[in-house]
């Protein structure tokens, strides 16, 4: 008998320690799936994301162009173009134009606004109990002017935003760099009367006059006339990973992060406090995701553990010889759920590296755009310096560029740049660099190049863009399409603004002496 007793105890403890060994290996494995769904949840949502915010901007660009082009702006004609272009979709929440009103213009431009379009017009702004006040004095105000809404509640018609340093520190970096800016999440303000309680962000766009941006600081600052906003409720503008997160029994949460946060992902497994968070950097702003699963999300893993376990138990009772090669099998899948998981992280870090890239491509012509040119003008020059190696650079302007937008539309002028540039790209050189510097200037970084070689280089391909005719469908004609350069070397001591501005004022002899040639800055 105690021999029997012996082997049903040790028997017993073995069933005892298999048992425990499976529970807490089926509850590993689960918080390996929980770790990885919420990891892949987490990429799809920021990707998504960062998607959503582009394609807004891309909207506000198109409408920043036809505010900067119109001659006489009406609340009419703004409202018609903006219901044009984005009235249809629902992430939009508001759009505005607001100009840029000078101190001593204040009283002559509330006047005219009354006297045109809105009778009860006057610049606000909220106290501290958010109630309205008529705006105090500043050098320059910025009142929302023309407004779309989606809500016939909302009407911040005349709210000056000057009122918030906060705001217009954003507003003067858009205008001092001519980029978007997104700013920090806050409360709605849809009138003078109420906040939305609702969590939104605005993309503000700068506008200058003529609808093209100045490439020296002055002339920002100078040319500048107002700023295109569109503001975005959270919940509109990513309602439907919204909705899909919530089916998934997760909720989603964006708040504002220092610039410097690490942009790794993370998943906390605490039970029901697990939290999975990453973050993503949109037009200077950094925003931390976060993912939070609730109880019924863990309940789905929690029913599945536990038919495990059971299934586990029975087995180890009557196939305890199988226990190796269980167990053996056991690692082969965490050795797959690992490489997984690598897998996984790998394809997250590679799509930081293409967003970091998209956001260095201009999105018509797929060249470099102007930011991205500066960094390799100037990393050009430090390479001209260190190994004495001379550098060119040709500054390219289309011809009556916008007398061909203005006569076949913009559709058509998106046309002619992109083929410019693919004309122009297929002769050049193998290691020089083709940018869009803005509107319809592109820049040529001609690398180990003199001034002489890069004249002969230069007319070459002039004289292939000069075979350039792009059909147009509605004139049912060809439009011939030519262009002016300007052509610098790079002399010692050197900066990169003084580099790019003595090709420019080649440029601008070139167009003077009546474009279709190249001249050079000596």
């Amino acid at each position: 008998m105690k021999p029997l007793l012996l082997q049903n105890a040790v028997l017993a403890i073995i069933f005892i320690s298999l048992s425990l060994f499976a529970y807490h290996s089926i509850e590993n494995n689960q918080q390996l799936e929980i770790a990885k769904d919420l990891e892949h949840e987490l990429s799809d949502s920021i990707v998504t994301i960062n998607n959503q915010v582009q394609k807004q901007l891309e909207d506000l660009r198109a409408i920043a162009s036809f505010v900067s082009l119109t001659t006489t702006l009406t609340p009419t004609s703004f409202e018609n173009y903006a219901m044009r272009k984005i009235g249809e979709r629902p992430e939009w929440d508001i759009l505005e134009w607001q100009p840029i009103v000078r101190k001593e213009d204040r009283t002559s431009f509330e006047e005219n606004i009354r006297s045109s379009f809105y009778p009860n017009f006057r610049l606000w702004e909220p106290d501290d109990k958010g109630e309205p006040r008529q705006a105090a004095v500043r050098e320059e105000h910025v009142p929302v002017l023309f407004m779309v809404s989606k809500s016939s509640d909302t009407n911040t018609r005349g709210l000056d935003l000057a009122w918030s340093v906060e705001r217009m520190e954003s507003k003067w970096s858009a205008r001092d760099t001519g980029n978007a800016q997104l700013s920090g999440l806050f409360d709605l303000v849809t009138s003078d009367t109420q906040s939305s309680n609702k969590l939104g962000y605005a993309i503000t766009l700068p506008v200058y006059s003529g609808g093209i941006t100045p490439t020296d600081l002055y002339d920002k600052q100078k040319r500048i006339i107002g700023y295109i906003a569109g503001v975005y409720s959270i919940n509109n503008a990513f309602s439907e990973i919204i909705t899909s997160l919530k089916q998934s029994n997760l909720k989603i949460e964006i708040v504002d992060t220092p610039t410097d946060i690490d942009s790794s992902i993370e998943i906390e497994l605490a039970d029901s406090s697990t939290i999975a968070t990453g973050s993503l950097t949109l037009l200077s702003q950094n925003w931390q995701i976060k993912l939070i699963p609730n109880q019924a999300f863990f309940n789905a893993y929690s029913s599945a553990r536990e038919f495990a376990f059971i299934g586990v138990v029975i087995g180890c009772w009557f196939l305890l010889s199988w226990f190796l090669f269980l167990l053996h099998r056991k690692q082969l899948k965490l050795l797959e759920l690992k490489e997984t998981l690598e897998h996984t992280l790998h394809y997250v870090r590679n799509s930081k590296d293409r967003f970091k890239e998209q956001a260095r491509r201009d999105a018509l012509t797929k060249l470099l755009n102007k930011q991205a040119f500066i960094e390799k003008v100037s990393d050009e020059l430090g390479r001209a310096v260190r190994f004495k190696k001379p550098l060119c650079l040709l500054m390219i302007d289309l011809d009556h560029f916008k007398k061909i937008n203005d006569t076949y539309g913009h559709v058509f002028g998106d046309e002619v740049l992109k083929s410019f540039a693919e004309t122009f790209s297929k002769y050049l050189r193998e290691q020089d660099v083709l940018c869009r510097y803005g509107g319809e200037e592109f820049a040529l970084i001609m690398i180990e190049t003199t001034l002489e070689e890069g004249d002969k280089i230069a007319n070459r391909l002039f004289d292939e863009v000069r075979n350039l005719s792009i059909f147009n469908k509605e004139a049912e004609r060809y439009i011939h399409i030519t262009c002016s350069g300007g052509l610098a070397q790079y002399h010692q001591n050197d900066s990169v603004k003084n580099f790019i501005k003595r090709a420019d004022e080649a440029l601008y002899r070139a167009k003077r002496a009546g474009r279709k040639q190249i001249c050079l800055h000596q």
